[in-house]
């Protein structure tokens, strides 16, 4: 063997010898399955606004309030109840849950067709499927949507998107959803996008309510081998 021949054949060795740490490297992936629910009630001073007597008072004939659907559910406490959406999926980097919740407020409607009360809230926002999109100790906080631009005195129109953007998370500590069980809460920050969510109700970088993972694995779970 040459000189040349050997010493490539010594850099291939080192070059190969160097990728078998990159490989080991990569994080055991959770093989859990998980149910549970994610906690968050969007913010307790929407809450209080809309099911109080400003949006929902005596100067409107009709009355509007909460709605939720599909799993959703609500303690009922209230001006301020506490929301739960129920897991549906989870993934390595990602948690979805189904089901929905409607607000709606300040009905401008007085007639007697009670078909077209629905069509006369000014506040009328529905938010369905949240997801929890992770990356270490921060995420995002993602919806599909249906809203109007507000104005308590006439109708916005109506926008709708689906994993919009809604807010920015940062946890109290990395949720790992290698474990058998997963109870973290997170600080929730509305971002640029979901100003346009709210029908310009809020302003970015506001604090929304806390959201809270609240997972449980399945009997076996555990991780995947490190490569």
């Amino acid at each position: 063997m040459t000189r040349l021949s050997s010493a490539l054949l010594a850099a291939s060795v080192a070059g190969a010898a160097l990728a078998i740490p990159a490989t080991s490297a990569h994080a055991a992936e959770s093989i859990c399955t998980f149910t549970g629910d994610v906690g968050w009630n969007v913010r307790d001073s929407f809450n209080s606004y809309l099911l109080g007597n400003i949006a929902n008072g005596s100067a409107y004939k009709h009355k509007g309030g909460l709605d939720v659907r599909d799993g959703v559910q609500t303690d009922g406490n209230g001006k301020t109840p506490a929301l739960t959406w129920p897991v549906d999926s989870v993934t390595s980097s990602k948690i979805s849950t189904s089901g929905g919740a409607h607000w709606t407020g300040h009905n401008l409607y007085t007639g007697d067709d009670l078909a077209e009360v629905p069509n006369n809230f000014t506040l009328d926002l529905d938010f369905s499927n949240i997801t929890v999109e992770l990356s270490g100790s921060t995420g995002r906080l993602l919806v599909d949507y249906t809203s109007r631009e507000i104005n308590t005195h006439t109708l916005g129109e109506f926008q709708t998107g689906e994993q919009a953007e809604l807010a920015t998370i940062t946890f109290a500590k990395a949720p790992d959803l290698t474990s058998n069980s997963v109870n973290v809460t997170g600080d929730v920050a509305l971002t640029a996008d979901g100003v346009e969510v709210f029908g310009g109700f809020y302003t970015a970088g506001e604090e929304l309510a806390p959201i809270t993972l609240n997972l449980t694995a399945d009997e076996g779970c555990g991780s995947t081998p490190e490569q």
